[in-house]
């Protein structure tokens, strides 16, 4: 069977993802199904493949979380570059480097802006990973670009079931 774009929304709304149509139009254009009318099983696997890299945000958001990210890895990373790691064709950076975990709330804020304050300081409270004493001796774990676009999304998230 096929699938048209206005079912793969109803579809995304049915697993609780909130598409906004000019991401959906973006994501579908970085897998390169702009053109189709109808999806393929296949082309669904692959948007979605595209639409989990990027967390349903558009390249311009994804862009503008790498500056941040690199930005914060350069500044308390020591020895790390400030150029960070590589970023592919598609504009996903690579998944290599780390940033502190103790570093997501300002990495957030920056993303977010001020207005934002208590939806991230909601999300940072249920995190296990900044919490002392964790289960990796006391040190927190490194958050990778992609999980710091799924917090990114969490934040975002957050405002809407407020």
């Amino acid at each position: 069977g096929h699938l048209s774009i206005g079912s793969l929304m109803e579809v995304l709304r049915e697993l609780g993802v909130v598409p906004l149509r000019y991401v959906i139009e973006e994501v579908l254009a970085e897998a390169g199904l702009d053109n189709k009318e109808f999806l393929s099983y296949e082309d669904v696997q692959t948007f979605l493949a595209f639409y989990r890299i990027t967390e349903g945000s558009t390249r311009e958001v994804v862009r503008a979380a790498q500056r941040v990210f690199r930005r914060v890895v350069a500044t308390t990373s020591p020895g790390s570059s400030p150029l960070g790691p590589c970023v592919s064709a598609s504009g996903i950076q690579s998944l290599t480097l780390e940033m502190q975990a103790s570093e997501l709330p300002k990495a957030l804020q920056q993303m977010v802006g001020p207005h934002m304050v208590e939806n991230v300081a909601k999300l940072v409270e249920k995190i296990e990973l900044l919490k002392e004493g964790s289960e990796h001796g006391g040190a927190s774990q490194g958050i990778t670009f992609h999980e710091f676009l799924v917090f990114y999304r969490r934040v975002r998230a957050s405002v809407i079931e407020d």
